[in-house]
């Protein structure tokens, strides 16, 4: 199925991301883009209840929609890539029924089939201690090859990408709104910056304004594009925990900067948290060797020694 087709199912009422990562299963046989009755027909086949409630008006309006769509990409300079274009990251196919079944992406196009990326993630209001930690961790792993995965956010996601950059890294910014709305605005050059040799990527269409809820589906393609995430700096509660969650489920395995007791604050208990429940890797400056040599094994974090804290 190609991007037209999804964007056309994707537009129709009732049909969301799971139904038509369902419709893309079975393989349906549409080879001509132009019949509506073949689209009406596909869900009467695949999802019958949906198509009570589907007319052909309804098809030739999300034919519209659709061309409108790939008409505003190729004017910005975005692609649009389906679950089956050979672009699609590999890694995001892992995620079952919660894949996307359709990401814009525009830069660097080469990253999307990257699999030595690791997500660097934390609160926006990251603390002095944050930063030093965030900066020395994300310059490891820029020099040990790995592609810097991030939300663009401010605070932990600004740092990532920067440092990153800064030592001639590349980097994935995945955003929870159209490519051409850069939020917070405040990252706008970082955005700019970042399409010079990294790429910007969304499971959203142009024009479309950030929503609360989008974070948190941002926050599954962050950690599924990733072999593994660290946690600069998060506190309890905060939306790093949805990442983190996302990924477990996903079987990726979790880092968190372990802070010293004298440096433990409202907005790195979570880390401490994470540790003490064994959830996430205990990360100091002395043992990021062994956490790349545990993405690379089966192990659980439960057989690993815990670390010490972090030496600034």
């Amino acid at each position: 199925m190609n991007e037209f087709q999804i964007l056309v199912f994707l537009g129709l009422p009732g049909i969301g991301r799971i139904t038509v990562k369902k419709i893309i299963d079975k393989k349906p046989p549409l080879n001509d883009n132009n019949n509506y009755e073949d689209y009406v027909q596909t869900i009467k086949d695949i999802v019958p209840n949906a198509a009570k409630k589907i007319s052909l008006n309804d098809v030739m309006k999300s034919f519209s929609y659709a061309n409108g769509i790939l008409e505003e990409c190729e004017k910005l300079k975005i692609i649009p890539v389906g679950y089956n274009n050979k672009l699609y990251p590999e890694q995001l196919k892992d995620l079952g029924k919660k894949s996307p079944v359709l990401i814009y992406a525009k830069g660097n196009l080469s990253l999307l089939k990257s699999t030595k990326n690791i997500a660097i993630i934390g609160t926006r209001n990251i603390s002095i201690e944050g930063l030093k930690a965030g900066s020395y961790i994300t310059k490891q792993f820029v020099n040990k090859g790995y592609t810097i995965v991030s939300g663009l956010a401010k605070g932990c996601d600004t740092v990532g990408h920067k440092v990153c950059l800064d030592n001639g890294g590349k980097t994935i910014a995945v955003l929870a709104s159209g490519l051409d709305i850069v939020y917070p605005k405040d990252n706008i050059a970082l955005a700019k910056r970042i399409l010079k040799n990294g790429c910007l990527i969304s499971e959203y269409p142009p024009n479309t304004e950030v929503m609360s809820n989008y974070f948190i589906e941002r926050d599954r393609i962050q950690s599924g594009l990733s072999k593994g995430i660290v946690v600069i700096e998060t506190n309890t509660k905060g939306g790093t925990m949805h990442t983190v969650k996302f990924g477990l489920e996903q079987g990726r395995k979790v880092a968190c900067i372990n802070y010293k007791e004298d440096l433990i604050l409202p907005s790195n208990a979570g880390n401490r948290m994470l540790i003490n429940d064994k959830t996430a890797f205990s990360l100091s400056s002395e043992n990021i060797d062994q956490y790349i040599e545990l993405l690379n094994q089966s192990n659980n974090l439960n057989d690993v020694i815990e670390q010490g804290t972090f030496e600034f």
